[in-house]
């Protein structure tokens, strides 16, 4: 997945997602020493995995906002927390959670 903030853009591995954001870690910082990451707006691109060998691939932007930043001895986590998701951004979400067994929501 990725995570921009206008022509700046880093790669790194989702964790903990859910409907309304998910924790990202990435290796580098997407701010410079002197910004602070907490209430930036972001771009967040998911790719979808889908259930054939020969289907391509299928990404969605979500626009977000960081909650916050924590910087680690392996990398950089981002609490990620989503802006208002159309209703095609809300299912390719929940095919997240299909593709991967998962409850999309939780009782």
């Amino acid at each position: 997945m990725m995570l921009s903030q206008g022509d700046r853009e880093i790669e790194g591995l989702s964790q903990d997602i859910s409907m309304t954001g998910l924790q990202i870690k990435c290796l580098n910082s997407l701010f410079s020493k002197s910004e602070q990451a907490q209430n930036k707006h972001v771009k967040v691109c998911l790719h979808i995995p889908q259930q054939g060998i020969d289907d391509k691939i299928e990404s969605i932007i979500i626009a977000s906002h960081i909650i916050r930043e924590t910087k680690k001895t392996d990398g950089y986590y981002y609490g990620i927390s989503f802006s208002q998701m159309n209703n095609n951004q809300q299912e390719k979400v929940k095919e997240l959670f299909k593709y991967f067994s998962k409850a999309s929501h939780y009782a």
